[in-house]
């Protein structure tokens, strides 16, 4: 009766344990919600309030693609097959369970107090296990990683993306043409589309240097899981197309949109068109590039533009191009770059 009672209570306890487990991970889970949700609605926000009064006129284009579903999906495909050995290893696992006999978690009574005792001895150790095993896999749950389903985990890849921002004199014009063709072209039929998005980009700048005046480059944290990737991916383009009061161009996975400049986002006639500016935004998988300083000169900015153009086309999992203006008509003023970019720096 002691040893049952006895037996009982550790079972109780381990439960207790277990179910605290999955209640701190679900909290955690809702904290960082939260977080991200205010954080995020926070920021909207602050654009919001920040460019009121300025933001009459400027027009916007972007153009790109992403492949986030597709790459999520090939993932699970490889989880799966895996998951399926993984029962077969259960299996085998159980069948030695049974060959072992039932002594090994034998609780009953017996004659022999060191029996009964190594019996629940062995009861605790199991128990033990359990628990120790459903906590690392809670604790893995709550790390930034992705895994699938099943005893097989997909692929573990590190996902980083990364914003290259630059401001080029207005006189640029067949730069700011080759950008448009570009843009206008590719129809992101193939991951190629997003390399040669990628690479041109890059080289345009690159070759165009003499123009460019203000540069900014931001990178997100490194990542293993897609879906924080990709929030990363549309925070960084969000953070740019809330800026414009009109997108009058944009071509998103081969899907062309094109509209006028309408006639309240005009601008004054006495401002001097001085500017244009392109963001190129990459979210890209299973490629190190350091970027650890706050101010670059331009063979800095140069040796990224360059590391981001190399990045293979398997590789390249979202990118975007953004531009600003887009509307033949519109401009973009040095008081523009100073209260909407006050982050670039001066090259």
């Amino acid at each position: 009766m002691k040893k049952t009672i006895l037996t009982a209570a550790i079972f109780f306890f381990a439960m207790i344990a277990t179910t605290s487990l999955f209640a701190d991970s679900k909290i955690d889970d809702g904290i960082k919600k939260l977080k991200v949700d205010y954080s995020s609605s926070q920021s909207i926000n602050d654009l919001n309030n920040d460019n009121d009064v300025l933001l009459a006129r400027r027009s916007g284009g972007r153009s790109g693609s992403r492949s986030f579903s597709s790459r999520r999906s090939s993932s699970r495909s490889t989880g799966y097959s895996g998951s399926r050995r993984g029962s077969s290893r259960s299996t085998g696992y159980s069948s030695g369970r049974r060959r072992s006999g039932g002594s090994f978690i034998y609780i009953g009574g017996g004659s022999s107090r060191g029996g009964s005792g190594v019996s629940i001895f062995a009861v605790i150790i199991v128990i033990l296990i359990i628990v120790a095993i459903i906590y690392f896999v809670m604790r893995r749950r709550n790390e930034d990683e992705y895994y699938d389903d099943g005893y097989g985990a997909a692929p573990v890849e590190d996902f980083d993306t990364i914003k290259l921002q630059f401001a080029l004199y207005a006189t640029a014009e067949s730069f700011k043409d080759e950008i448009m063709s570009l843009a206008e072209d590719l129809d992101y039929d193939s991951e190629e589309d997003l390399k040669t998005l990628v690479n041109e980009t890059s080289m345009l700048l690159v070759q165009n240097q003499d123009y460019v005046k203000y540069a900014y480059v931001k990178q997100a944290k490194t990542t293993r899981n897609i879906d924080n990737a990709e929030r990363d991916f549309d925070s960084f383009i969000n953070e740019e197309t809330a800026k414009f009061s009109q997108i009058t161009f944009q071509n998103r996975g081969g899907n062309v949109r094109d509209r006028d400049l309408s006639d309240a986002n005009k601008p004054d006639f006495m401002e001097i068109d001085e500017y244009f500016i392109i963001s190129l935004v990459v979210s890209y998988a299973n490629t190190k590039m350091k970027i650890n300083k706050d101010n670059y000169a331009w063979s800095d900015y140069e040796g990224i533009l360059k590391n981001t153009a190399s990045i293979s086309s398997n590789n390249i999992v979202a990118t975007e191009i953004i531009w600003s203006p887009d509307a033949k008509e519109d401009i973009l003023t040095e008081d523009d770059i100073i209260t909407h970019y006050p982050y670039m720096v001066q090259l």
